[in-house]
């Protein structure tokens, strides 16, 4: 290693008394204020008085080792992973220290001088972690415990999230890697049984009020139906007018500036609780997704599991973006970088993903230390009252969480008001338009530009190669055009199929799509449920009017449920270039194919749409695969297999074009859309020290 020119008593081996202690941490504390050593001489040397053998009992030279670490930290800017390292080495001596015969006073003392002269949060966290996994093994007693309590204070700054002590603090700093919740097996009957008995439970219909801090407004203004049974209500909420709409916003800055102060860590034990409060609840937040928007079990409870997944991953991503990232050190100077939240987050939420897309969107603003403002689909209240209810439960102040009932214009109001710093917004391309509109005209009182955060849906192709596994692809294409009866933003809408193979492939669908069930949505045999609403139903009846007209439907007319909002799936062909099938989003059960000459000219035709959420392909040469996924301008592509069913963590999902703001929900980056950075540049060259 390189070695920077000392006096030869400088180089001397550190001597094995206390004072020998003192005089090195001393000499280092000199060297690195004068900054005549370089950075990878120190940390050679901080090894070396680590490691080098106690004195006596051990514990006096640890605390004076401990505030050599001290030294370091507080005058040179140490990244995370250097830090976690001397950490673990110093940790060694700290397990050893725990012996019922030796006094821990010393250790207490270098252990507060480190953590109180080490700055930045996560380089504190780093250091905590690594001493509570060393100390969790088989010393977390006694005075052990007391030590890990002040690391938290020392962390955190309070303890309040950590009523049981220390146990609790090493468990929180302890998380285990997110993982999905995994979705129950509905093969089995004590799982069926479960649900069956939660939607029997149901207490309906709910009662959804406009909530702000403390204060509720009941109403039946907004009526919620099941989409089976219109004659069933689900919810009655109240409809939430622009004076509402500004006392909301009122009271979550109120919320920001006390939820903003909260520790990452506190906020994320408040996450982690939320997360927790659902799963106990998970049969009965099924069963009312699945009566308020006809989610078939299935995809009811893999809602509840994708809305605990954003509650977890996001409680994480949280810890991690507070640490900041390491940035270039120069001699003299410390750099840090730090995400701190914007403000107040107006949450727009749809209906077709009624707990997981509202909990994801206000998860990620109130990780970061947003505060929100939840305006629920006008056809999914009552999933919204779960969802705040939810976040209150685990701890999010009743300020900065309000809920917000009502129709579009409580919308409008929401993203017109100048303290609303964000708008996390998913839903059709018209309003997701409008709201980047009215959030770039700066009204009276603005004080920063408004970010959106948009999903706004898409023309979704699938493309299926000559060489492509039919076998594979029709159960896929079916489940991905008519799961949901289509009602998914990442839903399949068309297929452009090799023409060599295009007839085969429409006989093979219109066979599967023959056998799908149309039922409601409570029955585990329903394939195809009713569609959200009458004129969600009357759309999509109005475009497979037009695709028997202007193509050829590949299969028959067939009967449905009359008691509902129920829609016959349908496979068309044949259809024009110029078909409004072909680039309108239908949003139902109604899917085009369409035979191309290669892989090139489907590449053409969906680089042609002006939108770009989800897309496939099936196909079995590697060449083609590599071809399709450089052209393609989707922000999901799916090869050989479905194109819906995203997951938490492993398909972060959002859309390109016009189909969103490029954001990826449960995707690492997708917390810096709630967030601005600052850089604080200090200079460390001190001279002389305040006393």
């Amino acid at each position: 290693m390189l070695e920077h020119p000392r006096r030869p008593e400088d180089r001397a081996p550190v001597g094995t008394t206390p004072n020998a202690h003192v005089l090195a941490g001393a000499r280092i504390q000199r060297e690195v204020a004068l900054d005549r050593i370089p950075l990878v001489v120190l940390l050679d040397q901080l090894v070396e008085l680590v490691k080098r053998p106690a004195v006596g009992n051990g514990t006096p030279a640890l605390g004076e080792r401990l505030t050599v670490v001290s030294v370091l930290v507080a005058q040179r800017a140490i990244d995370t992973t250097e830090l976690a390292s001397l950490a673990g080495d110093a940790g060694v001596d700290i397990a050893n220290a725990f012996h019922p015969a030796r006094t821990n006073a010393a250790l207490e003392v270098g252990l507060d001088r480190t953590l109180r002269l080490t700055r930045a949060t996560g380089q504190r966290l780093a250091l905590a972690r690594r001493l509570v996994e060393v100390l969790a093994d088989d010393a977390l007693n006694g005075r052990a415990l007391l030590l890990v309590e002040k690391v938290a204070v020392l962390v955190h700054g309070r303890q309040q999230m950590f009523p049981d002590g220390a146990r609790a603090y090493a468990e929180h700093v302890s998380l285990p890697p997110f993982a999905n919740e995994p979705v129950l097996e509905l093969r089995r009957v004590a799982a069926r049984t479960q649900l069956t008995d939660a939607l029997a439970g149901l207490d309906l219909p709910l009662h959804v009020p406009i909530w702000i801090g403390e204060q509720r407004r009941d109403g039946e203004q907004l009526v919620s139906t099941d989409p089976g049974d219109p004659q069933r209500v689900v919810a009655l909420a109240a409809r939430a007018t622009e004076e509402e709409a500004a006392a909301a916003v009122a009271s979550a800055r109120r919320g920001f500036a006390q939820w903003s102060a909260v520790p990452a860590a506190e906020r994320t034990a408040a996450l982690r609780r939320a997360a927790a409060w659902m799963r106990e609840r998970r049969a009965e937040l099924a069963a009312l997704a699945l009566r308020e928007t006809a989610k078939p079990w299935a995809d009811a409870d893999a809602d509840v599991c994708e809305a605990i997944d954003f509650l977890e991953f996001y409680a994480r991503g949280a810890l991690e973006l507070d640490a900041g990232p390491a940035l270039l050190q120069a001699p003299g100077e410390r750099n840090e970088l730090h995400y701190v939240p914007r403000g107040v987050c107006a949450v727009i939420a749809p209906w077709n993903f009624p707990l997981a897309i509202p909990m994801g969107m206000a998860a990620a603003a109130l990780a970061t230390g947003n505060s929100v403002v939840l305006k629920p689909a006008e056809q999914a209240p009552g999933c919204g009252l779960r969802v705040v209810e939810a976040l209150r439960a685990g701890g999010v102040p009743a300020d900065a969480i309000a809920l917000l009932p009502g129709d579009g214009g409580a919308g409008a109001a929401l993203a017109q008001h100048p303290d609303v710093a964000t708008i996390a917004f998913t839903g059709s391309g018209a309003v997701g338009l409008q709201l980047l509109r009215t959030a770039a005209q700066l009204g009276p009182g603005a004080r920063q530009l408004k970010r959106v955060v948009a999903e706004m849906g898409g023309k979704n192709c699938v493309i299926v190669d000559s060489d492509a596994d039919l076998d594979e692809a029709v159960p896929a294409i079916v489940e991905s055009g008519f799961g949901y009866a289509g009602q998914k933003c990442s839903a399949a809408a068309r297929v452009l199929v090799h023409e060599s193979i295009h007839d085969v492939l429409v006989q093979r669908l219109a066979g599967a799509v023959q056998g799908l069930q149309i039922g409601p949505a409570d029955d585990f045999a329903t394939d195809v449920p009713p569609l959200i609403e009458r004129a969600a139903r009357d759309r999509v009846r109005r475009y497979a009017e037009l695709a028997a007209r202007e193509g050829t439907p590949a299969l028959g007319a067939r009967d449905v449920p009359q008691d509902g909002w129920y829609c016959a799936p349908m496979v068309a062909t044949g259809l024009p270039p110029d078909s409004d099938l072909l680039r309108d989003e239908i949003f139902g059960p109604l899917l085009a194919v369409e035979a191309v000459r290669d892989a090139e000219q489907a590449c053409d035709r969906v680089d042609a749409l002006p939108v770009a959420l989800t897309g496939g392909l099936f196909s079995r040469n590697p060449r083609t695969v590599d071809r399709v996924v450089a052209r393609s301008p989707v922000g999901n592509l799916y090869i050989n297999r479905a194109i819906t069913g995203a997951m938490v963590g492993r398909q972060p999902f959002g859309g390109n074009r016009l189909s969103g703001t490029g954001t990826k929900a449960g995707g690492r980056d997708y917390l810096l859309h709630f967030v601005q950075p600052r850089v604080v540049t200090e200079n460390t060259v001190r001279h002389g020290l305040v006393v």
